[in-house]
């Protein structure tokens, strides 16, 4: 039998080292610290403008040439319900281990809350890669996997083939989005988060209206790294029947 510790609202708060992201799809109950055991990959990509606009948490600067879909984490999962977290009995960042794609984990993986960079990697890691060391045993493994897979399932390059790009004015219907992505990425299920906003005519020429922002996209995948669906949440923070808004980095 596993032990639990707590029954969690899973907000995302709780994979982003403890800072006030929105709150998330999912219910999930986390394992004990030690426990390993999971059956994929929930790899999970944001949008920053959809996350920081009007954000109730402090956004740090975005540097201006961070234009695309960044990482949030790469997180062993065992189901819907259930994910592993923190099974080291101790762990630190290696910096010098991950010397040679620093620069492009600060351009892919790049974190958008006071802290920095650093300490993001080190709770991504500390909390996920740990989990997962039969498959990623090194933390270069499991930085570079994620960077891998950004490379090659690009959230921008697949909306843009579908002519879905950040926009203050034009929104999107949430099937269409869906669609798009599923059919490159070859699933039928993904999860979604999402935020709703209240807009402010000036910023995004969109009478005063509360606007749903997709601001977050995972993509399931099996321990040899091919997609496959992911669970289908026990609850959604998204309304799949409303319009959504990429907004562009423009309005933060």
């Amino acid at each position: 039998m596993y032990r639990f510790i707590v029954f969690v609202i899973f907000l995302a708060v709780s994979r982003s080292f403890n800072l006030n992201y929105p709150a998330a799809d999912a219910v999930k109950i986390q394992f004990t610290s030690g426990s390993d055991e999971y059956t994929y990959f929930d790899f999970v990509r944001q949008w920053a403008p959809n996350l920081c606009y009007k954000a109730s948490h402090a956004c740090i600067r975005i540097p201006s040439e961070i234009t695309y879909w960044t990482i949030h984490g790469l997180w062993p999962s065992l189901d819907a319900t259930h994910y592993p977290q923190n099974c080291a009995e101790s762990c630190q960042l290696n910096t010098t281990e991950l010397a040679p794609i620093e620069e492009e984990l600060k351009e892919q993986w790049n974190s958008d809350y006071n802290g920095g960079n650093e300490k993001f990697w080190s709770h991504e890691y500390c909390k996920h890669g740990t989990c997962c060391t039969d498959v990623l045993p090194t933390q270069l493994d499991f930085f570079s996997k994620a960077l891998e897979l950004q490379k090659k399932f690009k959230m921008d390059t697949i909306l843009e083939h579908a002519d879905i790009t950040p926009s203050a004015t034009t929104s999107y219907s949430f099937k269409v989005v869906d669609d798009a992505l599923k059919h490159a990425l070859g699933v039928e299920q993904l999860v979604y988060w999402c935020r709703f906003v209240k807009s402010d005519h000036h910023e995004t020429n969109v009478k005063s209206k509360s606007l749903q922002l997709i601001y977050q996209v995972s993509v399931c995948f099996d321990k040899s790294f091919n997609t496959q669906d992911c669970p289908k949440p026990m609850h959604s923070s998204c309304n799949f029947d409303e319009e959504v808004y990429f907004l562009p980095k423009s309005v933060l």
